[in-house]
């Protein structure tokens, strides 16, 4: 950030106005009392609530910035600077079908009993071999699909082994291409398997492909897999048949 058009005084504050490229105002930092020179946007951190970038509707945006010395005079307001936000965030578990015991069950239609994930989430919500979770995620940018197949798998983390998870129903809440959308799609773990251990996990690689150059991630950096699912023991074991003699 700027130091005071002063020479030889430093800032003391500032406050960074955010609005869409058509104007729209999108978030106000205020007056924030710090020397720092950098500001890390706010992404949403609730199931219910969505950021203020994916309610604005749009993936290109504006800032400008002013500053107060350590006297309290303030600088005019710096020229307007152009950013865009293309990225995935709010990853949320919204459905698991045929959950393991002690596991809370989310409502697909009750945001406020979906189960929120991020990179180091513990502990994870738990499904049962040949079980399924509904994830739901938002994207900002002008996402055109989310590429399922390899980037969905079935990992051991004991024995390294990896084998490709069966997705199905990947939808997206408005037309794909739109500035920010809503996506979501079931992911269900191997059916072949009798018995899961605690160290077996639902893993993927979320990237929202774009046509402007940049594909929609969580997070800036790689890598960018991101564990969504602990799978335990078998669906298998709900199962029992019963034999009975035909009576002449």
């Amino acid at each position: 950030m700027d130091t005071h058009y002063d020479s030889g005084n430093r800032q003391y504050a500032y406050q960074i106005p955010f609005s869409t490229r058509t104007g729209m105002s999108v978030m106000d930092t205020g007056m924030v009392i710090s020397s720092g020179q950098s500001y890390v946007y706010p992404k949403a951190a609730t199931p219910v609530s969505p950021s203020v970038w994916w309610n604005s509707r749009a993936w290109q945006y504006g800032w400008r910035i002013k500053v107060w010395d350590a006297w309290g005079l303030e600088s005019p307001w710096s020229n307007g600077q152009d950013f865009e936000i293309i990225a995935l965030e709010r990853l949320r578990v919204s459905k698991i079908g045929n959950p393991p015991n002690g596991q809370p069950v989310p409502v697909l239609n009750d945001p406020a009993t979906h189960i929120m994930i991020d990179y180091g989430t513990n502990p994870l919500p738990k499904i049962k071999a040949n079980g399924m979770v509904v994830i739901l995620v938002d994207s900002i940018g002008p996402v055109n699909t989310l590429p399922l197949g390899i980037n969905f798998y079935y990992h051991d983390i004991s024995t390294g082994e990896k084998t490709t998870a069966t997705v199905h129903n990947l939808t997206a809440l408005l037309p794909w291409g739109s500035a920010t959308n809503r996506l979501s799609c079931e992911i269900w773990s191997r059916p072949e398997v009798i018995i899961a251990g605690d160290a077996t996990v639902i893993r993927a690689l979320l990237e929202g492909t774009t046509s402007v150059g940049n594909n929609a991630h969580l997070r800036v950096s790689a890598p960018y897999d991101i564990d969504v699912a602990q799978v335990l023991g078998t669906s298998y074991t709900d199962w029992s048949v019963v034999l009975k003699g035909r009576k002449n």
